[in-house]
């Protein structure tokens, strides 16, 4: 009789052993679950968070100044959004050749207590995304390109950009590049090209596809017929189909494209950049008398970047886990 209740009581207690595991084990796949759920809300929580990032910086590359970075310099920028205050958002964006931008968005909790709703054990995320200004054209062969004739004045001078950037550095060339057939009456000491790249529409971006990109870009001043400027400043990119007549004293930085002829025979003119005639033989397509033209591939660069924002580069993006 004794032996029996010894069995039994071996018995129950296995049996309670048996739940007591069973029990805990089921708690612990509780927590588990618990656990990797809110691990993956919270994974998601943040890779929402950089992505967001990247778009808003991808979308706003304007008033970010992303187009006028150096060739290797890199900018950080904070992106924190009012909605997510527990994270911290951070896109470094670094320019590359040929217009390409590296975007590096950082997004972790906050260690500062305001991580409410993201756990404390949550790794950080690292997002790379490339993504490159559109090319609209070549740069421009000369200070002047003109597909007509041109008559400069004594008092204009010519100088070059000597800004060291690789993407964009000018080289030893031409002061003035004209189409083949133009006259020109110039200051001994300018040198001038005759080349068929001048009589080319895409040198002036003037194809459908180029003008197509532009009429949509922003920061991009158009005019739709002839203007007159009478003095003050200018940077970026003007475009003028009909002729452009220049008075008193203006002082342009990018690039100015005008279908018709330039009148700048009443003006003190000065340019860092390039300007590009279009019109044609027999017209005088350019008249300057007091000038200064500094020409800067760089700065034509720059304003072109600043008109077109810059796209994706598929297939090169990925992400790390910090």
């Amino acid at each position: 009789m004794r032996a029996r209740r010894g069995i039994a009581l071996v018995m129950a207690l296995t049996l309670l052993a048996l739940l007591g595991v069973a029990i805990a084990g089921g708690l612990a796949h509780t927590v588990v679950s618990q656990r990797a759920a809110m691990l993956s809300q919270n994974a998601a929580v943040l890779d929402a968070a950089a992505d967001r990032a990247l778009g808003t910086m991808l979308g706003d590359a304007s008033s970010h100044g992303l187009a006028g970075l150096e060739l290797g310099e890199t900018r950080a920028f904070s992106m924190d959004a009012a909605d997510t205050p527990q994270i911290s958002a951070t896109v470094a964006v670094t320019r590359l050749v040929g217009g390409v931008l590296w975007m590096v968005a950082s997004v972790a909790p906050r260690e500062d207590g305001g991580g409410v709703g993201v756990g404390a054990a949550v790794a950080g995320r690292r997002v790379n995304l490339v993504a490159r200004f559109p090319p609209i054209g070549a740069p421009p062969p000369a200070a002047i390109v003109a597909r007509g004739n041109i008559r400069l004045g004594d008092d204009v001078r010519f100088t070059v950009d000597t800004t060291r950037d690789a993407d964009c550095a000018a080289g030893v060339g031409p002061d003035v590049v004209v189409g083949p057939g133009a006259s020109v009456r110039v200051p001994a000491g300018i040198r001038v090209d005759t080349a068929d790249v001048a009589r080319d529409s895409a040198t002036y971006y003037m194809t459908m596809s180029q003008r197509a990109a532009l009429s949509a870009a922003a920061g991009v001043v158009h005019v739709a017929g002839d203007t007159t400027i009478t003095g003050g400043t200018f940077d970026g990119m003007l475009i003028v189909d009909g002729s452009l007549t220049l008075r008193g004293a203006f002082a342009a930085s990018g690039v100015i494209i005008v279908r018709g002829g330039v009148d700048a025979s009443d003006a003190l003119f000065s340019l860092r950049g390039a300007l590009l005639v279009y019109a044609t033989p027999p017209n005088v397509s350019t008249i300057l008398t007091g000038a200064s033209v500094e020409y800067s591939p760089c700065v034509v660069a720059r304003v072109m970047r600043a008109a077109l924002s810059p796209r994706v580069i598929r297939m090169r993006s990925w992400a790390e886990i910090f």
